[in-house]
C-alpha cells in the first residue's frame, strides 16, 4: 500500500519531509517519528506524486533537485534519489508578498495557472492527498488549492495558518465529497507552542496560578522574512494565541508572535518562553526558557503522521474534518484540547485502525 502525496510549496519544510521519507525507505531513519505505523502505513509507504511552486528555479525540475534550490536553506541530511515527480507552475494569487520579491523569482506561468489545470495534474498523477506548505498569509492561494483538491478527489492537509479546516465552507465541501480535511497550522515536533502548552499544563496540575506569559520566536528562513509584514504574520499570531488561550479558565495576559528575521540563523529558530504567576501562599515564580531547533525538520515528523492519518481516514470512509486527529497535529484545530487529551485521541485513532 502506498500513499500518493502532492506538495504545494517546495520550500524548506517540503525538503525536510522528502528527505525523511526517502531516508526511511532505505532504513536510514532510526528515530524521530512517534508512530511506526498508522493504519498499516509505514513512513516509507509515502510517495510523492506531484508538486507546485511559483519560483522559476524550482519549476520544471525533478522534485529531488528542486528541494535544494534557493532560497531553501535547510540542512541536506540525506541525498534524495530522483523521484520522477516534476515541479509544476502553481497558482500565484497572494502566495508571494511584495517584500519577498527579492527572494522569490516568480515564474510568469504562475499568474495564469487555472483550477482545472491544477486539478487535472492531481488526477493524472493519481494523487491521494495534497499537503499545503504555502507561506503564511497566502489565504487566497490556500483556498485555491483546497478547492483543487476537492475537484480532483483528494484529501487535504493544511500546514499553514489560513482557515481551511476551520472554514465552514470547506468543512462542508470535503464532507460532501467524502474526503478527509486536516488542519490548521501544523505543530512542530519540539516546538515553542507544544512546550509552552505542556509547561502550562504541568503548572496548572500543581495548583499554580499563571498571571502572565509570552512566547517570542526569531529565525532566518523565508518563513520568518515573510512574517516581517504584520499583515502576513497575523494568521500565525492568531493560531498561537488560540492554542494557548483555551487552556486558561481565568483571564491571563498573553503575548505571542514571531518577533524578527535574523538572516544568519538560516533555517534555525530560537524561541523564548516566559511564564509568571503565584503558587501556595502567594509565592511568586517565574520561568524563562530558551529553545533552539532547526525549523523545517522539526515539522516533518508531524507532517509524516498527518499524511498517514489522512490516508487512513480516506481508507476507512472518515471524511470532513477528522476531529480526533487534528488537535494532536495542529495549532488551530476546529476542536481544541489540552496536550494529554490530544495524545489520547490520536492514540485511540491509531489503535482503532491499525
Amino acid at each position: 500500500m502506498k500513499i500518493r502525496v502532492a506538495i504545494v510549496g517546495v520550500g524548506n519544510c517540503c525538503s525536510s519531509l522528502i528527505q525523511a521519507v526517502e531516508a526511511a525507505k532505505v532504513g536510514n531513519l532510526d528515530y524521530g517519528v512517534a508512530f511506526d505505523k498508522i493504519g498499516g502505513y509505514a513512513v516509507g509507504d509515502i510517495e510523492f506524486s506531484a508538486a507546485f511552486d511559483v519560483d522559476r528555479r524550482k519549476v520544471e525540475k525533478d522534485l529531488s533537485e528542486a528541494i535544494y534550490a534557493k532560497p531553501n536553506c535547510t540542512t541536506k541530511y540525506f541525498e534524495v534519489p530522483r523521484l520522477l515527480a516534476k515541479v509544476e507552475a502553481g497558482k500565484l494569487l497572494d502566495g508571494v508578498s511584495a517584500h519577498m520579491l527579492d527572494s522569490v523569482e516568480v515564474i510568469e506561468e504562475s499568474k495564469e495557472s487555472t483550477l482545472s489545470e491544477i486539478s487535472d495534474i492531481l488526477k493524472s498523477t493519481k494523487t491521494d492527498l495534497v499537503i499545503c506548505y504555502l507561506p503564511v498569509g497566502s489565504d487566497q492561494a490556500a483556498e485555491f488549492y483546497a478547492e483543487a483538491a476537492v475537484v480532483a478527489g483528494c484529501g487535504f492537509i493544511n500546514c499553514m495558518p489560513s482557515s481551511i479546516a476551520n472554514s465552514t465552507k470547506f468543512k462542508e465541501k470535503f464532507a460532501q465529497h467524502k474526503l478527509p480535511l486536516l488542519g490548521d497550522d501544523i505543530k512542530s515536533q519540539i516546538g515553542s507552542t507544544a512546550i509552552h502548552r505542556s509547561l502550562i499544563n504541568v503548572l496548572q496540575s500543581k495548583g499554580a496560578k499563571i498571571n502572565t506569559t509570552y512566547q517570542l520566536n526569531i529565525g532566518g528562513n523565508t518563513d520568518f522574512k515573510n512574517m516581517r509584514d504584520p499583515q502576513r504574520s497575523k494568521g500565525k499570531k492568531f493560531t498561537k494565541e488560540v492554542s494557548l488561550k483555551h487552556l486558561f479558565k481565568d483571564e491571563v495576559e498573553i503575548g505571542v508572535g514571531p518577533s524578527d528575521y535574523i538572516p544568519h540563523l538560516r533555517d534555525y529558530k530560537v524561541g523564548y518562553i516566559n511564564i509568571e504567576g503565584v503558587a501556595l501562599l502567594g509565592m511568586p515564580f517565574s520561568i524563562e526558557l530558551r529553545l533552539k531547533v532547526e525549523d523545517s525538520p522539526n515539522s516533518a515528523g508531524v507532517a509524516i503522521n498527518a499524511i498517514r492519518a489522512a490516508k487512513t481516514a480516506l481508507d476507512r470512509g472518515i471524511y470532513g474534518v477528522v476531529d480526533k486527529v487534528c488537535p494532536y497535529l495542529f495549532k488551530n484545530p476546529p476542536v481544541q484540547a489540552d496536550e494529554k487529551a490530544t495524545f489520547e485521541w490520536f492514540n485511540k485513532f491509531t489503535d482503532s485502525v491499525t
